[in-house]
């Protein structure tokens, strides 16, 4: 099965993501430092969550059929952060365990930072 290869960008001056288009005309720009700090990079890491959509970067996930831990999506790893408890991060490789059918997106760090605050 082949990867699709695609980003998407958070504007931390805007504080907000940016369109494809947009992306696409200033990607190599990001990528090259032009912007320095103004934009974060997300991979799509290949995998969906049980209604189709795309996981990204920075995606906060949970698994539906034990809601327990929210998990933070970086770089091929998750990190669990189990609500109630503190915060710290139990990383797994990124294909370990992962049954999309099972996972659902409810956020990112970005729009949603308060989902990750102990309750």
């Amino acid at each position: 099965m082949e990867r699709i290869i695609k980003f998407r960008a958070w504007d931390t001056e805007v504080k907000c993501f940016i369109s494809q288009i947009q992306l696409e005309n200033i990607f190599w720009d990001i990528v090259n430092g032009k912007h320095k700090n103004r934009f974060i990079l997300m991979q799509y890491t290949g995998w969906h969550d049980y209604l189709g959509e795309d996981i990204y970067e920075g995606d906060i996930i949970i698994d539906t059929i034990n809601p327990k831990y929210k998990t933070v999506v970086e770089y091929e790893e998750f990190f669990h952060y189990n609500k109630g408890s503190s915060n710290e991060g139990i990383g797994f490789d990124f294909g370990e365990m992962f049954d999309n059918d099972k996972v659902k997106i409810i956020g990112n760090v970005w729009d949603n930072p308060e989902l990750l605050k102990e309750k």
